[in-house]
């Protein structure tokens, strides 16, 4: 038996017929996992959020333990009382290494910063986390060891596709398991949210997880199995749970000066990516042959390249280009990026301004459209930074200007789906493709929570929606000046620090 002493959870111990996992911590793979922070940028704004993936990955993997415990116990219960859900709870349990190792596994493929990385060249985690389980030699052996040729395959299946869209055809174990890691009510948000809101010292994230998990349920809904809760024990730990995780979205995960960093981030990687197809970069760096999209999951090589970037390899290169880089663009925006420079923010409302929100041609760098207010501010601040030749964009081109000195950020998160009331595409009645979290009474019969609680008939189907005009942050004074006379649907300034829009 051996321990890791975690600073949330306390002691995770590997009892003997759960060994194989210490052997997974020991794979160079997952160790490398030490170097990715959990929160990527967010230490810009919490100083405290230097925790990493190998720390969080060791907390979904002992949640997971914790919840297959806890439906053993109660399988004697379950026999009186929802075949469904004793089906669901057998079969389950049937596939405890391939949860255990999926849970310990699922952020082994994770890229560095976060998600501004991902978001940059459009790379989901999950496939490359996938692709290490079944191309890492080292991770394979511990895999095979522990369950035969089958388990690694096993665990990539679910790893790479956490939400089936055959999920009503798949055997209960299978589906089970998907819904603890991947849905709305699993075991990877309850251990980030409870981590993250530690760390950074926000309280928002904290509820009741030992109840939590007591009140964890399963059953069949529709021929879908489905994770739920129990009906007596788990609505105000749910309402508690969904509130945690939107006020973390609201004040941690979509903080304005967070955003402005990862705003800041993603441009860079952006610009590298675009010198490096055009054979402007010219540094051999793994980070370079990503962004260039020469590195392929399906090829073993490409697998073992994609795990040396980390984020020091990331500073690394921040550092390198900052200084060295002949790239006016490229070298300003590391430039910004090393010296915690992050891009300001500037608050769009949605009604009550002439932030109106109907589509228009000009596209964002992401593909999606751009509202027109935000068009009218971008070449208001373009024509009169050409009239100003700032010194920090000596040598930026216009349409370098208008693509990485100002950018337009939309987020939108919902804290709590359920398509209750909205039954599905087409008037079709709940299934696979429908999002809901049930309670189950004493004999198994299911009603969706939004139904139950007042307090998430309120918040279900809500978005948390921000919008946002970011600029480098030397033009702040320059983008409020042009912002207030937008918002004022006045005539812009023109002549001395006069702009026409």
């Amino acid at each position: 038996m051996r321990a890791i002493r975690d600073p949330l959870h306390d002691l995770i111990v590997f009892a003997d017929e759960d060994a194989f996992l210490f052997d997974l911590v020991d794979t160079p793979a997952f160790q490398r996992l030490h170097h990715i922070r959990q929160l990527g940028l967010s230490f810009f704004v919490y100083p405290g959020a230097q925790h990493t993936r190998f720390l969080h990955s060791l907390g979904v993997a002992h949640l997971m333990r914790r919840v297959l415990d806890r439906f053993h116990q109660e399988l004697a219960e379950l026999r009186s009382r929802s075949p469904e859900g004793r089906e669901a709870v057998e079969a389950l349990l049937e596939r405890r290494k391939v949860a255990l190792a999926a849970a310990l596994l699922h952020d082994v493929g994770h890229g560095p910063f976060s998600h501004a990385l991902e978001d940059a060249v459009h790379a989901p985690h999950e496939m490359w986390s996938a692709a290490v389980v079944r191309s890492d030699s080292d991770v394979r052996k511990v895999l095979e060891r522990a369950g035969g040729a089958e388990l690694p395959e096993a665990v990539a299946r679910i790893l790479e596709r956490p939400h089936a869209a055959n999920a009503s055809q798949e055997e209960p174990g299978e589906a089970a398991l998907r819904k603890l890691l991947a849905s709305q009510l699993d075991v990877d948000r309850m251990d980030y949210l409870v981590r993250d809101a530690y760390m950074t010292g926000a309280h928002y994230g904290r509820f009741d997880l030992p109840w939590l998990i007591h009140s964890l349920r399963l059953g069949r809904v529709h021929g879908v199995i489905e994770v739920g809760l129990d009906r007596e024990k788990g609505v105000s730990i749910a309402e508690d749970f969904f509130m945690a995780r939107y006020y973390m979205y609201k004040h941690v995960y979509l903080h304005k000066t967070t955003r402005g960093a990862e705003i800041l981030a993603r441009s860079l990687f952006r610009r590298a990516r675009d010198l490096a197809v055009r054979g402007g970069c010219t540094v051999d760096r793994p980070l370079v042959a990503f962004l260039r999209g020469d590195l392929q999951p399906n090829r073993p090589e490409d697998v073992a390249t994609y795990l040396s970037l980390t984020d020091e390899s990331v500073w690394a290169f921040v550092s390198d280009v900052r200084r060295t880089c002949d790239d006016p663009v490229l070298r300003k925006l590391a430039e910004d990026l090393w010296s915690r420079r992050p891009m300001r923010g500037l608050d769009v409302e949605e009604e009550g301004d002439p932030a109106t929100f109907e589509s228009t041609p000009p596209k964002s760098p992401s593909g999606g459209e751009l509202p027109p207010v935000y068009v009218r501010f971008r070449d208001a601040l373009l024509e009169e930074l050409l009239r100003r030749k700032p010194p920090s964009l000596s040598g930026w081109r216009e349409e370098e200007i208008r693509e990485y000195a100002v950018a337009y950020d939309s987020t939108d998160t919902v804290p709590y789906k359920d398509t209750f009331f909205s039954r599905g595409k087409n008037g079709k009645a709940a299934g696979a493709e429908d999002l809901h979290v049930y309670v189950y009474d004493r004999e198994g019969r299911a009603k969706p929570l939004s139904e139950v609680s007042l307090l998430l008939q309120v918040l279900t189907n809500r978005p948390l929606t921000q919008r946002r005009i970011y600029v480098l942050r030397e033009l702040s004074d320059l983008a409020v000046e042009i912002w207030e006379k937008i918002r004022r649907k006045g005539s812009p300034l023109r002549g001395s620090g006069e702009v026409n829009t």
